[in-house]
């Protein structure tokens, strides 16, 4: 992929500096930015959203005409943000690494945002607050869907679908001055 590589937005980080791995003001952004659309799925995508949360957040925008954008924010006071551009080539690689994820995705209605915000680890689940989430949005003609991954809830069970995510978002690196 032609991404630029450049620093790990996901890279060891002193983390008990963390709170809370979904701290609202890390998610809701990213969940209200564009409002909820329809939810039928039959079209293709058109862009993906994705956001890391944790320590540092990390918004990425990816559209299927190759233009993107990014902003990183966290404990400094301004965020980075930038554009890039990708092949199509690379943003069928992106959704088809997505695809298996995207299948349990949900339409993104009003309901469906305040569920995410809204969700906790089950109790008795093994759960640490250092560990953060993945949310990744698909949005096209007829259909908005969305889906949210809290690494720390049950990591163990979930592990390999961590590091896939993870994998996802490492490949997304960009360039941050």
């Amino acid at each position: 992929m032609e991404f630029f590589n450049t620093i790990d937005p996901i890279a060891d980080v002193p983390l008990v500096y963390y709170n809370k791995a979904m701290n609202a003001r890390h998610l809701i952004p990213a969940l209200l930015l564009a409002g909820c659309g329809p939810s039928v799925a039959d079209g293709p995508v058109q862009r993906i959203e994705v956001r890391q949360s944790g320590w540092e957040s990390l918004d990425i925008t990816i559209a299927r005409t190759g233009s993107g954008s990014f902003e990183r924010s966290g404990p400094t006071p301004e965020p980075t943000v930038g554009d890039f551009r990708i092949k199509p080539k690379s943003f069928k690689e992106i959704e088809a690494r997505l695809a298996e994820f995207r299948k349990k995705a949900v339409p993104r209605t009003n309901e469906s945002i305040e569920e995410m915000v809204n969700r906790r680890c089950p109790e008795g689940v093994p759960y640490v607050t250092d560990r953060g989430a993945i949310y990744v949005r698909w949005v096209g003609d007829g259909f908005d869907q969305h889906y949210l991954a809290k690494l720390g809830c049950d990591y163990e069970r979930y592990s390999k679908r961590n590091a896939k995510l993870i994998a996802v978002v490492r490949s997304l690196s960009v360039q941050i001055h």
